[in-house]
């Protein structure tokens, strides 16, 4: 968790007053230690001992270290009475408090801040503070008066935190300054070459003023990231990969809001999915009158049959404003859905009135569809043939995206969510695909066959315009050109739906069409419409990627693509009567393992689980589960209620997200060509033309190629042998042991095992030492500093340990060798830090044989281990 603003302001005043300097000069404004961006962020930004100043300042205009205030050091400012231009400020020095020349701003206008602590001590409203840029021949500044960031009651002897987004002050309608005449000349802001900023104060018939600040930095809220090639990168060129999680039906209370964007930034998450935000959420959110389900408000007189999807729900609409802004603080990004799991509802019809007897058809065929038990595909197919579901699409799609209008413009941060830098990109459909639906007889029929009328409809133009005989959609005489009709309807969806974001909305995010596999036809077609590829995997049977050759990888191989951005926006294991077993269940420390350690390994460019929550009914107010427990059920949501993945969270996260293992260093193409068959049932639709043995995409990184098969494929060893029972990667990072059930993974900045233990030590662990000879565990050591581990003063180790029964183990002995030695004033301690009750507690370590004994009398799940 961070800390409070006032630790954090206490906790920085000591490093402050080491850079604070004597002023050699009258209107010296000596040195502020600026940090740019929050932990997570390595730029850094200083106030130079260079300062400036522009006329009318008076020789008593000057900063200086005050007596203690509240116990902190900060900057006092002495306005003289009387002036009206009293000015002082710093420039911007880097991380090692070089001075700059300039910092460009240009691509953080949007989504940085200029933030500070400030203690008026005065009633003057007459204060501004201004960023300064400088051109070949003048100096600019762009002013905002503090009045308009600060509360009446502020202008007291109390400190007051302020943010100011950089979009609030003036581009166009800056000034130069001219001491000569003291006038002001109208300018452009130079956005590209920013020196610092100052502290303006007007005390013409005003008393002396004095002010106080501290911490005033450059925050960046957040990074207005870009697809270059297969990876987002930041502004700055780096690549910024996305470990996240979706949240599912999710308004909580707006006084929980800041504590749930902490706790998940504090994990290492930095991108969630909002998801399912049309539904009527009953199950996770309640059916009382004040509940909040979805953005809709529906009418639960008789849900499903009278209500609209159409009119907003106010309150559900503010808590997802404001719950996205604080999401947005903590350097979160958002991937929205335009459709997922709405289901329209018959009043919708006022949306395209039309012809009276058509209109009571449609509310008819709604209502009927409604009364279905499996539906949802159905659903989502309305859109591909119905012109009055297509317009619902789109109505959303304007409101949401580029609405300016209450309440679907996010009133917290100002932005229309098309044109907010939080968005990433945008996806259309949620596992959309009328081929699969139709091949696995998902149909409309009954009362709901004025759809069914509408499909024949399309396929009989199709078939008129390719000389194919007439025939019912659902029992063709020719299915594979039925088959390419259903795909071709998507298609067409697809395509106009993006020319009228492109075209009409001048919305330019990237776009996700949909987004499961389907086949390697409708993959086929996703991947040519899609700005990235997003994918969903689900298994059966977590503990596969330690025990067997085909694991869930084999399933993201399918869609992993050569030149595009590749994201799993939804990552579990399969519940319910056919899903993965107790037993099975225990093992999801390792499916957590591998997920990023393989994701990374195979270069996806972000993995999201699913989920952290269905619904906000278990939030406490501290934003964690009210009853978090170590057992699990098999629910798929609510993965912020279970203790086990919570343990390894941030382990893992550091792993994907700071490529801690390497990407696969020998990437090979897997091509499919056409034709690429007949699809008649379930197997034949989702099975690949060439598949490839299970097993080497654990040693290779495979990519989804189509084209012309080369001829070399069908003879590679990946394709034309078995793997072998140990699987190492190419990197010999990796290393998977299907005969033992052990997966091993060692870096210079990580190492992690998880499998069964036996009497022997597992392969290819220098560091680790886990003292058991039986059962199962799962231990992963990453360095937090970025440091080889052998370098590191800084590391976090999380585990789990399971006996032979399968019940898990309160202690278990533990060793990391091959550690920095203490130099004669260091010693090594650890930190506990999970389970949340430990926190704050720490013990000296006592350093033997270049390594340390971690503590086995306390039950701990996480720690963090420091040299100091």
């Amino acid at each position: 968790m961070p800390l409070p603003l006032t630790l954090q302001r206490a906790a920085r005043s000591a490093a402050l007053a080491l850079v604070l300097l004597a002023s050699a000069t009258a209107h010296a404004s000596g040195v502020l230690r600026d940090i740019y961006g929050r932990a997570g962020f390595a730029e850094e930004l200083a106030s130079t001992r260079k300062d400036f100043h522009q006329g009318g300042a008076t020789s008593d205009t000057h900063i200086q270290q005050p007596p203690p205030i509240d116990g902190l050091k900060s900057w006092r400012f002495n306005f003289p009475a009387g002036v009206a231009r009293n000015v002082a400020g710093g420039r911007f020095t880097n991380k090692q408090q070089t001075a700059l020349e300039f910092v460009n701003l240009s691509a953080r206008r949007t989504t940085a801040a200029l933030e500070f602590w400030i203690n008026p001590n005065t009633t003057n409203t007459h204060l501004y503070i201004s960023l300064i840029s400088e051109t070949s021949t003048q100096r600019i500044e762009s002013t905002l008066r503090l009045s308009d960031v600060l509360e009446p009651a502020d202008f007291a002897n109390k400190w007051t935190f302020v943010r100011i987004p950089l979009r609030r002050f003036p581009s166009q309608r800056a000034a130069v300054y001219n001491p000569a005449t003291g006038q002001y000349t109208e300018a452009a802001f130079n956005w590209a070459n920013v020196i610092g900023f100052h502290l303006r104060c007007d005390t013409t018939g005003r008393p002396a003023t004095q002010v106080y600040l501290d911490e005033i930095r450059l925050h960046k809220v957040i990074d207005p990231l870009t697809i270059n090639g297969r990876h987002y990168q930041t502004p700055e060129g780096n690549r910024h990969y996305l470990w996240g999680t979706n949240l599912v039906s999710f308004y909580p209370p707006k006084h929980q809001a800041p504590a749930i964007a902490a706790n998940l930034a504090s994990l290492g998450i930095n991108v969630v999915r909002p998801h399912h935000n049309y539904r009527d959420a009953t199950d996770t959110n309640g059916t009382g009158i004040d509940d909040v389900r979805a953005l809709s408000k529906f009418d639960h007189s008789n849900p499903r049959l009278t209500s609209t999807t159409l009119n907003p729900d106010l309150e559900a609409w503010d808590r997802y404003h404001f719950l996205n802004a604080q999401l947005r603080e903590e350097g979160i990004h958002l991937i929205p859905s335009l459709h997922a799991s709405r289901r329209i509802k018959p009043e919708d019809w006022t949306i395209h009135p039309g012809d009276p007897t058509d209109r009571q058809r449609w509310k008819d065929a709604v209502r009927a569809l409604n009364l279905l038990d499996d539906n949802r595909d159905l659903f989502v197919m309305l859109p591909m043939i119905d012109e009055r579901s297509e317009l619902i699409f789109r109505d959303f799609a304007r409101k949401f995206l580029v609405s300016s209008a209450a309440p679907y413009k996010n009133p917290y941060t100002n932005y229309e969510y098309g044109f907010d830098p939080q968005v990433l990109y945008i996806e259309l459909m949620n596992e959309q695909s009328s081929e699969y639906s139709v091949v696995n007889e998902n149909k409309f029929t009954g009362d709901t066959s004025y759809f069914a009328e509408k499909l024949q409809s399309r396929w009989n133009t199709f078939s008129d315009a390719n000389n194919l005989a007439r025939s019912p959609v659902y029992s063709p005489g020719n299915a594979v050109e039925r088959n390419r009709f259903l795909r071709e309807l998507d298609r067409s969806f697809f395509e106009r739906t993006k020319a009228f974001i492109r075209d009409e909305l001048k919305v330019t995010k990237p776009i996700v069409v949909t987004n499961l596999w389907r086949g390697e036809a409708h993959h086929k077609m996703k991947e040519s419409l899609s700005d990235l590829v997003e994918e969903h995997a689900y298994t059966a049977t977590p503990y596969d990627v330690v025990s067997h050759a085909h694991d869930l990888f084999v399933d993201t191989t399918r869609g992993n693509p050569v030149h595009k951005p590749y994201v799993v926006a939804e990552i579990n294991f399969k519940v319910g009567d056919t899903g993965a077993t107790t037993e099975q269940r225990r093992h999801r420390p390792s499916f957590h393992l591998a997920n990023a350690v393989y994701g990374s390994f195979h270069d996806w460019s972000g993995a999201l689980w699913f989920s952290w929550a269905h619904g906000h009914r278990y939030v406490g107010n501290h934003g964690w589960h009210t009853s978090e427990a170590r057992t699990h059920a098999g629910s798929q949501g609510d993965m912020f209620g279970d203790a086990i993945y919570l343990d390894h969270a941030r382990t893992t996260s550091r792993i994907f997200t700071r490529r801690l293992v390497s990407p696969s260093g020998t990437v090979r193409s897997w091509w499919a060509d056409e034709p690429l068959g007949v699809r008649h049932n379930y197997n034949a639709l989702m099975a690949s033309k060439h598949p490839f043995r299970p097993g080497w995409q654990n040693v290779y990184s495979l990519r989804r190629a189509f084209g012309p098969v080369p001829s070399s494929q069908a003879t590679a060893n990946w394709m034309s042998t078995d793997a072998p029972a140990t699987l190492v990667s190419d990197t010999n990072q990796i290393r998977k042991d299907t005969v033992r059930q052990q997966l091993t993974v060692s870096s210079p900045r990580a190492e992690a095992f998880s499998g069964r233990l036996d009497a022997n030590a597992p392969a290819g662990l220098p560091r680790l030492v886990l003292g058991s000879n039986s059962g199962h565990a799962t231990v992963i050591l990453v360095s937090e500093d970025n440091k080889p581990i052998a370098e590191s003063a800084h590391l976090i180790i999380s585990r789990t340990y399971r006996d032979a029964s399968g019940n898990e183990r309160a202690t278990a002995a533990t060793r990391v060798n091959g550690l920095a030695a203490p130099k004669p004033d260091q010693s090594w301690r650890v930190h506990f830090t999970r389970p949340r009750s430990l926190a704050g507690q720490s013990r000296s370590l006592s350093y033997t044989n270049g390594g340390l004994d971690l503590p086995d009398n306390v039950t701990w799940h996480e720690a963090e281990l420091v040299l100091q």
